[in-house]
């Protein structure tokens, strides 16, 4: 017993400590990402200060955004026309539901983040020594400094291109105190670390993906010793009410494809409007910063230092909702390839079928081809449009569109 105790005490010393925990840690101190806090265990548990802090962080949003919005329609930006401050408000006022959508889902819902945590965290200690180097996939550091690097250089540039933003409007004399500007522009970041906490957790399917291939791609391991290699660690595992300890030691990898890829529905489930809403308001915002780009570059005159920072601003939120469709399209599109290549996992057990005879388990093994078999891996915004490399030229094709149709608007008047 004391054996097994100490092993366990190993294993989760050296353990990595997975995307959502890391998430978690860093997230108590960034504005409204996940108001969870830890026990001593270092488990996340519902928190009622977390969820009237975020209540809050919407109420004091509404009042910041009505007033921002009316400063916003009495503001007409260097060489901005009528249609182009008409789409620049539509995508404000979508990324502002955006944000207070957020700030109340995560608030309302901190249990389902707990139970999606308990999930991943059992997924993770099943296949954490697993090694993929040899196998394509993301080889990103997931671990809490890498993560909270990443948070404070988007923090950091999130400012400097906001500052840059308040500049070029009080040119213009677009009366903000400089105060409001800061606390109005601090709470929207919370869309650019979801973007984050995204693809950091896509990242980590994928990879979990990529150990269940790779345990199948190992042929000369036969089908009881591939099993055995998976079940000889969850004597150490710490299971919750998610998941039985009996039902997680008997079973096989198959089946614990069949578990990550349910995992990976909820997870997409949970974020399904945020991501879906997030993807709208930076396509709009995409096809008016393009636009905006084609007004100065029809512009023949001399350009002011306002005209220069204003399109400055410009180019650089162009590149950033580019990357930002980009990466909401292409981790999820990665996850879906990794998890749909069931030829390995259906080769696999059916060569270990046929060389030991597994006459007892036929009828499960079958059964669990068939599931494989009829279930395809698809990430998508509520069955609307998947999330793949399709997307994101669709995006960018009816970007396209829109600026010619907003061109002719112009062209009429």
């Amino acid at each position: 017993m004391s054996v097994h105790y100490h092993e366990y005490r190993h294993l989760m010393n050296s353990v990595r400590i997975n995307a959502t925990l890391k998430v978690t840690l860093i997230g108590i101190l960034i504005i409204g990402l996940f108001p969870l806090f830890l026990d001593i265990n270092g488990n996340p548990i519902f928190s009622y200060l977390g969820l009237f802090f975020n209540l809050f962080l919407a109420f004091s949003y509404i009042c910041m955004s009505i007033i921002a919005f009316q400063k916003r329609m009495t503001l007409v930006l260097p060489k901005e026309t009528v249609v182009a401050q008409i789409v620049d408000m539509i995508a404000d006022g979508l990324e502002n539901l955006n944000i207070i959508s957020c700030l109340l889902v995560i608030a309302f819902r901190q249990k389902c983040l707990v139970k999606f945590y308990e999930k991943l965290k059992a997924i993770d200690l099943r296949l954490y020594d697993i090694n993929v180097k040899n196998c394509k996939t993301f080889d990103i550091n997931m671990n809490i400094i890498s993560l909270g690097r990443k948070l404070t250089i988007v923090g950091i540039s999130f400012f400097i291109i906001c500052t840059v933003d308040h500049l070029r409007l009080l040119f213009d004399n677009y009366i903000l105190s400089i105060r409001f500007w800061i606390a109005y522009q601090s709470t929207k970041i919370v869309i650019y670390n979801l973007i984050i906490v995204f693809c950091e957790t896509m990242i980590f399917f994928r990879k979990s993906f990529a150990k269940l291939n790779l345990l199948f791609q190992q042929s000369s391991l036969s089908y009881d010793k591939i099993q055995g290699t998976v079940q000889k660690k969850c004597s150490y595992v710490k299971y919750t009410n998610i998941i039985s300890k009996d039902d997680f030691v008997s079973l096989d990898i198959g089946h614990l494809h069949n578990i990550l890829s349910e995992l990976v529905d909820d997870f997409v489930g949970f974020y399904s409007f945020m991501i879906g809403s997030t993807i709208v308001h930076n396509f709009i915002h995409l096809s008016s910063n393009i636009y905006r780009i084609y007004l100065f570059l029809k512009f023949n005159g001399d350009w002011s230092l306002l005209d220069f920072l204003d399109f400055t601003s410009i180019m650089i939120w162009l590149n950033v909702k580019i990357l930002i469709l980009y990466f909401l399209c292409a981790l999820p599109a990665a996850v879906s390839e990794e998890a749909n290549k069931k030829s390995i996992f259906i080769h696999s057990m059916l060569k270990a079928v046929r060389e030991n005879d597994l006459t007892s388990n036929n009828k499960r093994i079958t059964r669990l081809l068939t599931i494989l078999c009829q279930t395809n891996l698809e990430i998508s915004v509520y069955g609307v449009f998947n999330l793949d490399f399709k997307c994101f030229q669709s995006i960018l094709t009816t970007s396209t569109m829109c600026i010619v149709f907003m061109i002719q608007l112009e062209h009429l008047k």
